[in-house]
């Protein structure tokens, strides 16, 4: 049944797919466990890269990433987690973790859900301080937004950045810490551009 609906995704030719959520199942440990990858979650992630298809990092436990990451042939991708360091929560990802996304020449997306942030409301300056973390640390390259604006409830969206027509207040706050516009251009777009294209993953059309 699974190899079959494997075959099914892979004709649809998505960009990225992700082996689980939160929890575990037959693939791999989501990131509310401990579990690893299985067996059946080794063979899809090599099916899946055979078929230039990342594998999302996003919701694995940290010990299915560290397993995946011994295996992939793919720079490593995570569309959108949060800073451990700045606020602990499962779902965020450490600094190792980090830094082996950046040393794959991968991705990570930052969402801008509350609580991956913080215990309190909070605002775009928030997002830009997550931002200028990790420009202070790593550079830039790897970097950009994975807003999850379609999967958080606005209640617990930044109070002034409830949709992409307020991103505005974004760029405002990144200024505020003196990033340059072309940096700000880079994780608002570029560098998400500048990843599918150098992993062939924009069509010839686009």
């Amino acid at each position: 049944k699974e190899e079959k609906e494997i075959k099914q995704l892979i004709k649809l030719k998505p960009i990225s797919a992700t082996l689980t959520w939160n929890n575990k199942n037959q693939f791999a440990g989501g990131s509310l466990t401990k579990n690893g990858l299985t067996k059946l979650g080794i063979e899809t992630i090599k099916l899946l890269e055979e078929n230039n298809i990342l594998v999302d990092t996003a919701h694995l436990s940290r010990k299915a990433f560290y397993d995946l990451a011994k295996i992939t042939t793919k720079p490593i991708y995570n569309s959108h987690a949060n800073i451990n360091t700045l606020f602990c929560h499962p779902r965020n990802l450490t600094n190792k973790q980090i830094e082996r996304i950046v040393n794959s020449n991968g991705f990570l997306g930052l969402t801008i859900y509350e609580h991956f942030i913080s215990n309190q409301k909070i605002t775009s300056k928030d997002i830009a301080l997550q931002f200028d973390y990790l420009i202070k640390k790593y550079g830039h390259k790897n970097f950009g937004l994975g807003t999850d604006l379609f999967g958080i409830e606005k209640e617990f969206l930044p109070t002034d950045f409830a949709g992409y027509n307020q991103i505005e207040n974004l760029v405002d706050e990144l200024k505020k810490l003196k990033h340059p516009k072309e940096t700000i251009d880079a994780i608002l777009f570029k560098n998400y551009e500048d990843f599918l294209l150098r992993n062939n993953l924009i069509l010839n059309d686009y």
